[in-house]
Order: C-alpha cells, then structure tokens, then sequence
C-alpha cells in the first residue's frame, strides 16, 4: 500500500514519524512530510508547496492518504478532489498526539477502517470507524467483494445490500462455485431457480458471475453483481500485425462467451510475442496483465489443443492461444477453444475460484 503522511506542528511531526516507521515495518510505502522549517531535523520530507497541490498529488499516486492534524485541516484539503467510493484513495486523520484515528473517507473500498484499526493498534490509539455495517457488526459486502478480488459491478446496488441488512431484511446471494465457511448473518445462498424467483420477487440479490447479466437491465438497484477474476484469455498473431485487427477479435470472443472484460485475470501468449505492440496495446487499454510462456512452457501444458502444422513451424508449438490461456491459469478448462480472424488467434479459459466466509466481515 502507498500511503501520504503529513503533518503540520512538531508534536505532529514526531507522531507522523512513529507512524510511518511502524506501518514501514509492517511493509507498507510511506512517505512522511512536514512542514519545511522543521520537516528535515526530524527526518521528514519537507513541504515544499501548497498543501491543495500536495493533496492533488497525493490522491493521483496514493492509496492512503494519512493527515496528522484537525480533522477541518483534512477534510477541506480533500474536498476538491474527491470522485466516488470506488476511486478515492483511503483518508485517515489523526490529532497531532496519537489518541485518536480516524477512518474519514473510503473506509470499506478504500480500505480506511481496517487501515485506521491497524494503527490504532500499532499506537494504542483509540480507532473511530462510523460506517454503520462496522458499527453493528453486521457483513459488509464491500469489504468482503475486496478480500476475494471481486468486482463490483454497481454500487448502488451495495448500498441496497448494506440497508437492507442493517433492517434486518434477507439478502439472497448466488454463486455456483464453493465458498468456505459460515454464511453471514442476514445472507442465505440460494440456487439459480430460485434466484429468478426473487429477482422477479423484487427481493434484494447477489449474483457472482463473470457472464454479463441481461437481468441487470432495470434492476441494478436490487441485483448486485461481483465478478471473479477467473477468465484468462490466450493469443497469438501474425507479426506485426494491425492493433485493429487484434481488438476486433479479442472483442468477438468476449461477446460470443458473454464475459465481462473485469472477469479477465491476464492475456497470454507465446514469449516470442512479448514485444508485439498491438498485444501491449490492447492489454494496457484495458489494464489486463500481459504474461508470456516459452515454447515448453506451452508444450508442458496438459489437455487436448487445437493441433496446427503451421504454427508449430513458425513458433515449434502446435497451438498457442489455447495453451497460453491454459498455461496462466492452473487447473482452468477451455471456455472458447480457438478462433481465427485476420491472421489473430484467440482462446479464453476458465478457472473455478474458492471464495471464503472464513474471517469475519
């Protein structure tokens, strides 16, 4: 985690130093600031501009921001920059002694709360959370969807999961793969029948699926959807080839296997690609890692492959795209074997993800 540390008076200075040593230990990227006449002596970096471009700054290239020092100080420095839930880093203020840390902003999805508990530990500080799901012990689908790497697709319809919990009202959920644990208070998992049922009920749902959702349309205030990052996606191309051409082919699998583009984990393919500009395009545009194997790291792979005499002569592999999408995910099984279109090869593969209940949200 990167996380922004200021401070604005000596007693702040010394207690902004404590913290970032501690959470450096704890292996966190800190950088601790202070004001510039006495930032140095105490081993902080001095503040050399406004506080309104340090925080612009902070937000851009941090997912922590810690202000040691009022509340007020903190919360109008922050104002200007704020977006939504999902893309604010974690704000946290703490008085200048240490008695107190506050969770301010992005406490589930940001991760303020369990930040702030963590410090408040560290210090023997007192932690203020005030998110009500925390406050009353009750699940935080938020926070949970975070710990098991799923996406969440609305966010309107987390907070319908969230009040409709905190009434005491039953949230369904769906998901057909195995999930460890006790299931939370206020959840109970039901099948695929009787999920209809409720959604045509009008009853508050959450589906975990990578497969784009048509019964969303309308009802995204009460189907929440959480997509696993469980879809590799293998390629292979001619060299050189037109970024166009690519991206028309990679857009083709996804909508003819009805996958979100969030489900997908990496793109994959053989080393001999591993500069090809077209594949490092259409991975950074949709911020998907890009992985590449070794022609025996390809041939290791077990299963039954798609056999072509031309590739196998061009890379001394039979098949890329279905070994690759195979080869980076373990254990994952051929959803659309390939495909070819304008000299591009593609493939997508499946993996079955374990989801736990196991600690307490």
């Amino acid at each position: 985690m990167r996380i922004a540390l200021i401070s604005f008076t000596l007693n702040g200075g010394r207690t902004c130093k404590l913290i970032a040593e501690k959470l450096s230990l704890m292996g966190e990227m800190c950088l601790a600031y202070g004001m510039k006449d006495w930032a140095s002596d105490m081993g902080l970096i001095p503040m050399e501009k406004s506080l309104g471009k340090w925080t612009k700054e902070a937000f851009e290239n941090n997912d922590a921001i810690i202000f040691i020092g009022a509340t007020g100080i903190a919360v109008r420095a922050i104002a200007p920059n704020l977006k939504s839930k999902d893309q604010d880093p974690a704000i946290i203020a703490i008085d200048e002694t240490g008695q107190y840390v506050i969770s301010l902003l992005s406490g589930h999805l940001g991760g303020a709360n369990k930040l702030a508990s963590v410090i408040a530990e560290a210090m023997d500080a007192i932690p203020v959370i005030t998110t009500a799901t925390d406050i009353n012990k009750q699940f935080a689908v938020d926070v949970w969807a975070k710990s098991q790497n799923l996406h969440l697709v609305n966010l309107k319809a987390a907070k319908q999961v969230s009040a409709d919990i905190l009434k005491g009202k039953m949230v369904y959920l769906y998901y057909d793969g195995h999930i460890e644990g006790n299931t939370p208070q206020g959840i109970q998992r039901i099948d695929a029948v009787t999920l209809k049922e409720k959604i045509h009920e009008g009853e508050t749902c959450i589906v975990i699926t990578e497969k784009v959702l048509e019964s969303l349309k309308g009802r995204d205030k009460f189907l929440l959807q959480l997509v696993p990052q469980n879809i590799s996606v293998g390629m292979g191309c001619k060299k050189d080839i037109s970024y166009k051409a690519v991206l028309e082919l990679f857009e083709k699998a996804l909508a003819e296997t009805h996958v979100r583009l969030e489900s997908i984990q990496n793109l994959a393919s053989i080393d001999l690609k591993k500069s090809e500009k077209s594949l490092i395009k259409l991975a950074e545009k949709f911020h998907i890692p890009f992985i590449t194997f070794s022609g025996e790291e390809l041939m290791n792979v077990q299963g039954e492959f798609t056999p072509s005499s031309f590739v196998r002569s061009i890379t001394g592999v039979e098949n890329v795209c279905e070994r690759a999408a195979v080869a980076s995910a373990p254990d994952s099984t051929l959803l659309l074997r390939k495909q070819s279109l304008n000299g591009v090869t593609v493939a997508i593969a499946r993996k079955d993800i374990t989801l736990s209940f196991v600690e307490n949200y």
